[in-house]
């Protein structure tokens, strides 16, 4: 599901880069934090799952 949702960003990257005003090494940033957030996330959410589902 992770590499899903990264597949989906890394299309948009460019409009992103452009819009933004983002250079290449700003814009992997924005993939780092989406990576770290999405995921960190998806871990309490599955955790949350686990306690109360």
């Amino acid at each position: 599901m992770l590499i899903l949702e990264l597949a989906i960003v890394n299309v948009a990257l460019p409009s992103m880069q452009r819009t933004l005003g983002l250079s290449a090494e700003n814009i992997q940033w924005v993939v780092g934090g989406y990576a770290l957030t999405f995921g960190g996330f998806l871990m309490l959410g599955g955790r949350l799952a686990d306690v109360f589902g």
